[in-house]
This record gives C-alpha cells, sequence and structure tokens, in this order.
C-alpha cells in the first residue's frame, strides 16, 4: 500500500524571523534585490499548504532541521525565548538539535526545549551522566528524543513512520555544550535506532539531520532502510535554481542509493515543499516539489516570473506578534550608541588575499579572548 505525504521544511533560520536580504539574477533580467522570507510569509503558505492536504485527505508534515538559534539582534536580545514562542506558531511536527542550539551551553537549550510541544530529535546525544542537581537539567525532558529514546513513531494515515535525528558529534569543538554531555558517533547511532525501528515493524523512516549536504549522501550511501533525509548545517539548495540564477547542488529530491535527501537554504529565506509517495516498504516512488522563494516585493519585470517565487502576505496574527512583543526592544537597541570608530571596518565572513585574518570587526568573549565575527 502507498501513501502519500504532503511535506514543508527549512532549516538554519538563526533567528531571522523577518527573513534576510536576497539577490536574484532572473534569467534575461537585471539583478533583483528584494527583501525574502521570514516566519509571517512561512506561516502564511504553511497555512495553505496544510488546507490543501486536508482538502485532498493527505497529511501534510512540516519539519525543522536545526540551528534556530543566533544569527540575529532578535537571539541577541530574547535568547532561546522568542525562538520558542514564533515555532510555536509555525507548529512544525518535528525539530532536530542543531549545533548553534549549544552555543550558550545547556541551561539556554533547555529553557528552549521547555518551552515547546513538538518532538525535537537528536538519538546521538547522551545526558546521562548530568548531575541530579543539575538546575536545568536536559535528561528526562518529555519532548526530547535523544540516546535514551532515539525515536518518535508518528501514525501517518494509518502507516506508522519513524522520525529520528541526528546532529554533529563533534558538538564540544564548535559549540559550548556543558562537560556532562555526551555526543555518540554517527553510524553506530543510526545502527542501533535502525535496528530497533525494523525490529518494531517500521518501514517508513524519516532522518532529521543536522550534518550537512555531504554527510548526508555518506550516509544515504550507508543506510539504504532510510527512507528519506531532511537535512541542514551547510545551507544547501536544491533544484533547478537557473532560471533564478541561483546556484543549485543537485536535484531536488536529491536521490542517493534510493533514499531522498532534501535541504532548503537557510535564514527563513524560503519553504521546501514536496509531495512524497512512499510505497509499501518505505520507498521514495514518486516525488515532485521545489524550493519556495517568499519575495517581499512583487516581480518587478514584464516577463513572467520564474518558477520557485511564490507571492503572498505574512500572516497577519504573526506580524502583530512581532510587532508587539519582539520590535519594539530591538528597536531601542539600533538605537543605542555602544561606541565610536575612527574610520570604517571591513566585515567578512570567510578570509581572503586582501584579508587573510577574515573580518577586521571582533569580539570579545566572556573569557576575555579575541574572535571575528
Amino acid at each position: 500500500m502507498s501513501i502519500t505525504v504532503q511535506l514543508a521544511h527549512f532549516s538554519d533560520c538563526h533567528s531571522h524571523f523577518d527573513g534576510a536580504p536576497m539577490r536574484f539574477s532572473p534569467v534575461g533580467e537585471s539583478e533583483w534585490r528584494t527583501q525574502c522570507g521570514g516566519y509571517g510569509r512561512i506561516l502564511s503558505r504553511l497555512t495553505a499548504l496544510r488546507r490543501q492536504a486536508g482538502a485532498a485527505g493527505q497529511t501534510c508534515l512540516f519539519l525543522h532541521g536545526g540551528d534556530t538559534f543566533q544569527g540575529s539582534l532578535y537571539f541577541n536580545r530574547f535568547k532561546g525565548r522568542a525562538n520558542a514562542d514564533l515555532l510555536g506558531l509555525l507548529k512544525p511536527d518535528a525539530m532536530v538539535i542543531g549545533n548553534h542550539e549549544f552555543d550558550l551551553g545547556n541551561g539556554p537549550l533547555v529553557e528552549f526545549l521547555r518551552q515547546l510541544d513538538f518532538p525535537v530529535l537528536a538519538a546521538n546525544i547522551d545526558s546521562h551522566l548530568e548531575p541530579a542537581d543539575t538546575p536545568l537539567r536536559l535528561q528526562g525532558l518529555p519532548q526530547l528524543f535523544d540516546a535514551s529514546r532515539p525515536w518518535h513513531r508518528r501514525v501517518i494515515d494509518g502507516v506508522p513512520f519513524a522520525l529520528l535525528g541526528i546532529t554533529l558529534p563533534q558538538m564540544a569543538a564548535i559549540a559550548s555544550p556543558d562537560p556532562h554531555t555526551r555526543f555518540h558517533g554517527i553510524e553506530e547511532t543510526l545502527g542501533a535506532a535502525l535496528a530497533e525501528i525494523k525490529a518494531a515493524g517500521i518501514h517508513h523512516i524519516i532522518l532529521l539531520s543536522h550534518l550537512g549536504l555531504e554527510q548526508d549522501k555518506r550516509l544515504a550511501a550507508r543506510f539504504p532502510e532510510i527512507s528519506l533525509i531532511v537535512g541542514g548545517h551547510t545551507h544547501s539548495m536544491l533544484g533547478d535554481l537557473a532560471p533564478l540564477g541561483l546556484e543549485s547542488e543537485g536535484d531536488y529530491p536529491l536521490m542517493v542509493n534510493g533514499v531522498a535527501i532534501l535541504h532548503a537554504a537557510h535564514s527563513a529565506l524560503c519553504l521546501g515543499v514536496c509531495e512524497l509517495e512512499f510505497d509499501a516498504l518505505g520507498r521514495v516512488s514518486r516525488s515532485r516539489g521545489q524550493l519556495e522563494w517568499l519575495p517581499w516585493q512583487p516581480w518587478p519585470f514584464a516577463s513572467q516570473p520564474p518558477a520557485g517565487l511564490h507571492f503572498c502576505e505574512p500572516a497577519p496574527e504573526l506580524e502583530q506578534h512581532l510587532a508587539r512583543r519582539y520590535r519594539p526592544e530591538l528597536e531601542t537597541m539600533t538605537r543605542r550608541v555602544v561606541t565610536q570608530l575612527g574610520g570604517p571596518l571591513h566585515h567578512q565572513r570567510l578570509p581572503d588575499a586582501s584579508l587573510p585574518a577574515g573580518s577586521q570587526v571582533e569580539t570579545r568573549s566572556s573569557l576575555g579572548s579575541m574572535k571575528a565575527l
């Protein structure tokens, strides 16, 4: 028996609730710069997709590929509180923990997780060594599916699905988890979890991965029993993006060893939207979809806009929520003078020949060392 599922996904939003600037170079047109995405427009599109799926008698899943923390003044001011609040309005069906969720240690992550009412997946996180007197305990959170409970069972139209997550095992080197938190290896974790899932008689397996596209390809080659990988971390873009003048890293979905792989850029710029048909063995037998970019401005050219652009107004309830609860404090922050410079500083993320040390803008950590932003 086959089953068709409508799927929406994003990742690496990094607190860009208002989206971010985007540059398109449409074929035959000049460069087009526009603000793009944001949670308001994503909620509008999700609402329409959920209605369409319901009218067709299907289920619409919305999955998050991790890294909701960091990236904007919203996070600087409100830490994970705004992220949890606004994700609650989007109502994901599941999320994987990304590396930036551990940037401030376990405490802020625990506070974030306590506010959520959907499954958060990371099968290779092990907190069994956490001291019993830890004020904010990661262990035992009801919505967290970690090493102690590595996968979540979800029945869709009578068919059991297993959802599990995997995150970067080298977390201590790139983030700031508490020292008693362990991160097990990827293959050993997946091998054990998949054996459990198969023993439970489940063939439809969705992996939420915060490892990056190349690692997802390797996992698809190593574990063909996985039906679908929804990924993040590398900000990868998939699909036919040439009409928009964007570079793609492969088809959407990218099929590797019979496993479908989906990625959807970053910064809440777009939403991955895919209709997937699974056969009785959990294989993706048919798919149709693309990345849908959500520009704020109307199409400025006389030509027809290319596929992949979706024009909609932001959901008023989310926009009003941002305007009342969060934006006033951000406006106050942006008006505050913190220092005076003798001249301009050049900021870029990666070093090059002219700036071998990278950005000239630096920040002082709480330990007193200097690092480039």
